[in-house]
């Protein structure tokens, strides 16, 4: 079981390093299918990282982390897939309506993108609350700091759908705006940390 997910873990570091890189380019070209299919690609190396968790490290706490992450990953495929599906046929009838498709597409890109993924991110990160629990009772002292910092993202995770779902939210949660580069930055670090115990763990 290690063997994969250790293939995994590195197949989700370059990819995500090559979509960052390329990030720009892709963006000038419109091409938001092809990115959402790498973020799918990504999310589900991830998987094994999550599941191997729960053999690496004793406790319930880590059992019910690995749920936690398990299912927010599931979540963010899920959306990420519908999202891309929706970009990929608004493209090609587009052409005939540009302006009502425009509209179209905000409408659904909002409907699938962010109360969905908002919820997923505080399920990952709550997740990693308890992931750094068990890390903590198994003396992996380092580890656990890290996710524990990490984890504190579950607070802008909660601020975004507040302000998503408030009708008149508050100023202050207003002036808070969803940035994807800070989301999925924070959650590629959070896996990269786990797939680098992993990694420790088979070694040793």
């Amino acid at each position: 079981m290690v063997v994969p997910t250790l293939v995994f873990g590195w197949t989700s570091v370059m990819l995500f390093l090559l979509l960052a890189i390329f990030l720009q380019s892709l963006l000038r070209k419109n091409e938001f299918a092809l990115i959402h299919v790498l973020l799918i690609f990504i999310f589900t190396c991830w998987l094994p990282i999550a599941f191997s968790l729960a053999f690496f490290i004793n406790g319930w706490a880590a059992k019910i982390g690995t749920l936690f992450c398990v299912l927010a990953l599931i979540m963010f495929i899920i959306a990420m897939a519908l999202q891309t599906g929706q970009i990929v046929y608004s493209n090609k009838q587009s052409k005939d309506n540009k302006e009502l498709w425009e509209a179209n597409d905000e409408w659904m890109m909002n409907l699938l993108s962010d109360p969905i993924e908002m919820i997923a991110g505080i399920f990952n990160w709550i997740g990693a609350i308890f992931i750094g629990t068990s890390l903590l009772q198994n003396n992996h002292h380092f580890f656990a700091a890290v996710v524990f910092i990490l984890s504190l993202q579950v607070i802008y995770c909660l601020a975004l759908l507040f302000r998503t779902c408030l009708n008149t939210p508050p100023k202050w949660i207003q002036s808070i705006k969803p940035n994807s580069v800070v989301l999925n930055l924070g959650f590629f670090l959070y896996y990269s940390v786990l797939f680098l115990f992993v990694m420790i763990h088979h070694l040793t």
